[in-house]
């Protein structure tokens, strides 16, 4: 600061500090923050040479790389600080809204996928009530109770009624007997992560949107690696709907809700003038028959952009084609908490699958579009299932890259993704 004439108050400006706790701080000798370290360092102008020589004693040999690594570890701290303090829509957000009432218990359990159960997709969360009533209270009351003092919390999460999945403990006073509790689930939201580096498309579409009829599909894991691949952003419109829905009645209403909001989700996007590049979205589900033709946002939004050269430049659109072994399989299993004789009806979904192929193969440029049959697992037990499933995601996550990629190649930097994907330590895709 002396050197270069540089004012405490000038600094405490550039670092966007006050003058009298910066002042404290040099004055104190205290150690600093590494991201006023790099701050620092940019605003005195100090060499990298010299700042590694102080960071890295041990002699590295590319001051430079080593400076960058830790601007970006800087940066990604500062991002995932904001987040915590924010709490937007992840779970630590949630339990603390919980803990914040003083009236409830809540212990958490993360779900992890992948072939080596190494990939966060939700966590799951027990509430119970520490009210001297309790024992008195029904899951149906508590999910009340909690939207009264907690409102936010059931619009984040999503509330599990059964589930064939293993629950965490179930909280409460010691000593207490078992009281009714909660179990809900919170998604992990990977659309708000730092992109390092995105791949720039060299298509012409705006996003990538990766569209089934069933869940049988896999969907959103087929979009999450494609999006962890690229460094772009992700979502499903699934995960956007529940952050609408209010309260659930019971699950045939919230059911229903999910999945008219997650088709709005879709069209909101597709008709959006102003839709990133680098985003990938992902959807399923069937849509209503209106005389005889199926009403699917995706396939309003090609006719129109066929009909309307005005129309928002359409995302490219990968379609998995449900074989009729997946179809049958999707088909036989009875809706969570109704009878067989309410299973989803084949047919319903085999019609859908056709539309949208149809609509599909009538855009104009086939290298804006995908179709890849997707077979089934063929496969009985949950844990053969995930194993085989994640790496189907895999299979058909590389095929789409391919096409994107159109012969460029990539070097892959999220960790997840490297793994599913079978990459080297490099990360390079080819």
């Amino acid at each position: 600061m002396k050197q270069k004439s540089i004012s405490v108050a000038a600094l405490a400006k550039a670092l966007g500090r006050e003058s009298s706790t910066l002042a404290g701080r040099l004055k104190s000798g205290k150690g600093w923050h590494l991201e006023e370290v790099l701050a620092l360092r940019a605003e005195l102008d100090v060499s990298i040479d010299l700042l590694s020589s102080m960071l890295f004693s041990t002699g590295e040999d590319n001051p430079s790389a080593n400076v960058a690594r830790l601007e970006r570890q800087a940066e990604q701290l500062r991002l995932e600080n904001q987040e915590l303090r924010g709490g937007r829509f992840e779970p630590q957000g949630v339990i603390r809204e919980i803990l914040l009432t003083g009236e409830f218990a809540v212990s958490a359990l993360p779900v992890m996928a992948g072939p080596g159960k190494d990939v966060l997709t939700s966590i799951r969360l027990s509430v119970s009530s520490l009210a001297d009533s309790a024992e008195d209270l029904t899951p149906e009351t508590l999910a009340q109770r909690l939207n009264a003092k907690a409102p936010q919390v059931l619009k984040r999460s999503v509330v599990l009624a059964t589930s064939i999945m293993q629950r965490p403990s179930i909280p409460g006073v010691r000593d207490m007997p078992p009281r009714a509790f909660l179990d809900i689930a919170v998604p992990v939201f990977d659309e708000n992560r730092p992109e390092k580096d995105p791949y720039t498309p060299q298509y012409t579409g705006r996003g990538v949107l990766i569209v089934a009829t069933t869940t049988g599909a896999w969907s959103g894991g087929v979009a999450a690696l494609v999006a962890r691949a690229l460094g772009w952003s992700l979502t499903s419109t699934r995960e956007l709907a529940r952050r609408r829905a209010p309260a659930p009645e019971d699950r045939s209403t919230a059911r229903r809700f999910l999945r008219i909001e997650s088709e709005n989700q879709l069209r909101s996007w597709l008709h959006g003038q102003d839709r990133p590049t680098t985003a990938v979205y992902s959807h399923w589900g069937v849509s209503d028959v209106i005389d005889g033709v199926v009403d699917h946002p995706l396939i309003a939004a090609i006719n129109a952009r066929t009909s309307d050269a005005s129309f928002p430049t359409l995302p490219f659109i990968v379609l998995l084609h449900e074989d009729e072994d997946v179809l049958t399989e999707y088909g036989a299993l009875p809706l969570q908490g109704e009878t067989s004789k309410n299973t989803i009806r084949r047919d319903k979904q085999a019609r859908n699958r056709d539309a949208l192929l149809e609509a599909v193969q009538g855009i104009r440029d086939p290298k804006s579009w995908m179709d890849i049959p997707v077979r089934s697992l063929n496969n009985d037990s949950p844990e053969g299932r995930s194993e085989a499933g994640w790496e189907r995601n895999a299979d058909l996550a590389t095929r789409i890259l391919r096409k994107l990629l159109a012969g460029d190649s990539i070097h892959v930097e999220d960790q997840s993704a490297k793994s599913l994907l079978g990459l080297d330590p490099t990360g390079l895709f080819r």
